[in-house]
């Protein structure tokens, strides 16, 4: 098995990575006017209150992979990598669904198309560990940056709501 296999079929155990402090942006040594790259990291509340919706912002999270593909495409050489991660609340087993950046679209879609809504017991959500773990991803220096989240419910923490929670 190559290396490229291994590190796709390694388990990551994201909980874990939270406690890591954000990395240096990856310099690629591209030049970013020549070889121009579009990053995207979507993030997804996937709790159990989004069940109604997760379907239609599935959908959505894959249009805009589409319009942005086919505008790169219009703009000429421009390259896109996407991340996604899929958050739940704190307490839940299955927390965090992550993608890790690439190329290769299809495989992004695929995932987000797979992902399911489960979990989550107060209103706010653990919006905070989907952004910190997107901010842990693969960025590049020479990169445009996007982020787009999809949610139906706010963070933890009193002072951004006044919802019903269970870690304030």
């Amino acid at each position: 098995m190559d290396t490229k296999n291994q590190q796709k079929n390694q388990v990551v155990d994201w909980v874990a990575k939270l406690k890591d402090q954000p990395k240096e942006l990856r310099v690629t040594g591209e030049d970013d006017e020549a070889n121009p790259t579009l990053e995207i990291a979507l993030l997804m509340d996937c709790t159990s209150s989004m069940s109604s919706w997760i379907l239609k912002a599935k959908e959505t999270l894959i249009t805009i992979i589409d319009k942005i593909i086919q505008e790169c495409k219009d703009e000429g050489n421009l390259a896109v990598r996407v991340s996604f991660v899929g958050y739940r609340d704190i307490k839940d087993t299955h927390r965090f669904r992550v993608m890790e950046f690439t190329d290769d679209i299809q495989a992004v879609k695929d995932f987000i198309s797979a992902t399911q809504a489960e979990g989550g017991a107060d209103e706010p959500e653990d919006l905070q560990g989907g952004l910190k773990l997107s901010l842990l991803q693969d960025w590049t220096e020479e990169a445009t940056k996007r982020v787009f989240i999809i949610c139906d419910a706010p963070c933890h923490g009193k002072q951004y709501h006044s919802c019903s929670d269970d870690y304030p």
